[in-house]
């Protein structure tokens, strides 16, 4: 049951947010479908696997709002880089970096 802690942050509400979903039997069962070859789930797999879809971390990595994001979260106790570093493994993607602003690499935002 998820407890509500003594100090406020966004990397306990993460806690929580885990333990109340039950996300670590969510990705438990997932394994299980996948070790008994279950049919959508060994496509999902190899979906996320493709170069496609790493297109899209590699496009937010590439945009500073996303990176101010990342840099808040961390700053608030919430590990993006551990959950990251656990999907790079998940996909085989390698060791995790942290992204990091360029301002230079042309990046465009437009305000509406």
């Amino acid at each position: 049951e998820a407890q509500r802690r003594h100090e406020r942050s966004i990397g306990n509400l993460w806690n929580n947010f885990v333990e109340v979903t039950k996300m670590k039997d969510v990705v438990e069962r997932m394994r299980v479908l996948l070790r008994d070859e279950d049919e959508d789930m060994v496509w999902l797999q190899q979906y996320l696997k493709t170069p496609e879809f790493r297109t899209i971390a590699t496009c937010l990595r590439e945009s500073p709002d996303y990176v101010d994001l990342y840099n808040f979260l961390e700053e608030n106790d919430l590990d993006l880089t551990g959950i990251f570093q656990w999907v790079n493994d998940e996909l085989g993607w390698g060791n995790y970096t942290q992204p990091t602003n360029h301002p230079a690499d042309g990046y465009y935002h437009q305000d509406t």
